[in-house]
């Protein structure tokens, strides 16, 4: 199985304590064969940068991939992409709108 998460953004709190805790439960995930992926509107270096922070903070290992997505070509294609709402109108620091926060499981073997 695999397990696919998205985030709007690296460096934000919401996002940060999102990474802290699924790289926590890696453990668990390995027990039940299941590889986790993330994917991030930033770039490597931004990620890299990011994952050191998040690591000196939560004290865990981050081994999670992060997907460079910086010109949003694969949140495009999967319909991630938040144009513009009411409730929530904010642009990645580059002015490109941000990915949504998502989570998708995946069965390998349904192909």
């Amino acid at each position: 199985w695999g397990l696919f998460c998205s985030h709007p953004a690296d460096y934000t709190p919401v996002c940060t304590s999102k990474l802290a805790t699924a790289a926590e439960l890696i453990p668990e995930f390995e027990k039940r064969n299941v590889k986790v992926i993330d994917l991030s509107c930033d770039t490597v270096e931004e990620h890299h940068g990011w994952i050191k922070d998040v690591a000196a903070f939560s004290k865990i290992d981050i081994s999670i991939p992060i997907i460079d997505d910086a010109d949003r070509a694969i949140a495009n294609r999967l319909g991630m992409i938040r144009e513009h709402d009411d409730f929530d109108n904010r642009f990645h620091p580059r002015g490109l709108p941000m990915a949504a926060r998502g989570v998708c499981s995946t069965n390998v073997q349904a192909r």
